[in-house]
């Protein structure tokens, strides 16, 4: 009887973890895959794999809690264990340590020995589960609770609430932190934006389409919001840029050597949004003489990733690096010669920022 018990709960455990892992991963699929591709998983596969890893541990949740196939669930638990841990000894082997997303926003830090002896102990509840036999493990689809006395059964019944909770609290964790994360981005930016803007002139736009100041909402940079100091003079050193890029990694901005267009830039700015299409076509179909674009954004690194420009996007959470080259507001760009100098006024306004790109994105 104690062995049925243990076997039972070994199962019901494993179903727990199995599950909040997967729903974690499907709640941050675009993060899970950068993990996948920073495991070497190719481009082309990511998309599939960030969606049938957290399935493939859903199912075999879902199943572990049937007698009837709990034995099946607990061997391709094994398998799917095996393969995780083969993956993350031959990265440590080569002595790379991509951040792990095991249990998505839930597990953000790099791989390491822990990350194996974790995975080693659940492979390990999961052999015994496999080594224990169908029969042991399924006497039937539910005869077994049956042989349990009542104190047993109401045992069994609180194990299966905690996990079932366990897996739901999981779920909404993973909501809250990833909505919490957006919320934090934004009012860093707001706090940085009224910070340094002028007085009684926020520096963040965040208007949506249509709430401008003109009414029209047509984002050509004409509201009071877009309105600030000149900015730096042409042939001013443009100030040294050190930002985060999507991935988290600290970069140094090298901004000699050719033409470069600084876009600053917020997603959650409905004028940001209007231009957003003709911006990422100039600059997926930028010509080798047009300046090279580099973004300067607002927001959280997911929301930035969203957008699709082809371009590099360094994160600026309280605008403070915008905010030294005279930008108020979203968006506004500034052009840098190839000596690093400041090559333009200010743009500022959707169709000011299209004109100092390209003329033929500037509406007519």
């Amino acid at each position: 009887m104690a062995w049925t018990l243990t076997l039972v709960a070994l199962r019901l455990g494993l179903a727990a973890v199995f599950a909040t892992a997967g729903v974690a991963k499907l709640t941050d699929r675009r993060d899970f895959g950068r993990a996948l591709r920073d495991f070497g998983v190719p481009d082309r596969l990511t998309p599939a794999f960030a969606v049938a890893v957290p399935v493939a541990e859903l199912g075999v949740a879902a199943a572990l809690v049937l007698p009837v196939v709990a034995w099946w669930a607990a061997l391709a638990g094994v398998v799917l264990l095996a393969t995780f841990m083969a993956v993350i000894g031959r990265s440590l082997a080569r002595g790379e340590k991509p951040t792990c997303k095991c249990f998505g926003r839930l597990s953000a830090g790099q791989i390491g020995r822990k990350t194996l002896v974790r995975n080693g102990i659940l492979l390990v509840a999961a052999t015994v589960i496999v080594v224990a036999g169908p029969s042991r493990v399924a006497p039937g689809a539910l005869g077994w609770v049956a042989e349990l006395t009542g104190a047993q059964q109401l045992g069994l019944a609180a194990v299966v609430v905690i996990a079932g909770l366990l897996t739901s609290q999981g779920w909404l964790l993973a909501q809250v932190l990833r909505q919490n994360g957006r919320i934090l981005n934004r009012v860093a930016a707001l706090e940085g934006a009224l910070a340094n803007a002028p007085a009684g002139r926020p520096g963040l736009p965040l208007l949506p389409p249509g709430n401008g100041a003109n009414g029209n909402g047509n984002g050509n940079g004409h509201n009071g919001h877009h309105h600030g100091p000149p900015g730096l003079t042409n042939g001013h050193p443009a100030p040294a840029i050190r930002l985060p890029d999507l991935d988290g990694d600290l970069v140094e901005a090298d901004l000699r050597g050719g033409l470069t267009v600084l876009l600053f830039w917020n997603p959650g700015c409905g004028f940001c949004q209007q231009m957003l299409p003709a911006l990422r076509t100039w600059a997926d179909e930028r010509s080798a003489d047009a300046p090279s674009l580099l973004v300067i954004a607002a927001g959280s690194a997911e929301d930035n990733r969203a957008q699709g420009l082809a371009a590099t996007v360094l994160l600026d959470a309280d605008f403070s690096t915008a905010h030294e080259f005279g930008a108020t507001g979203t968006p506004q760009a500034v052009l840098v010669g190839p000596d690093g100098g400041i090559a333009s006024p200010l743009a500022r306004g959707a169709d000011a920022v299209a004109r100092l790109l390209d003329a033929r994105l500037a509406p007519t």
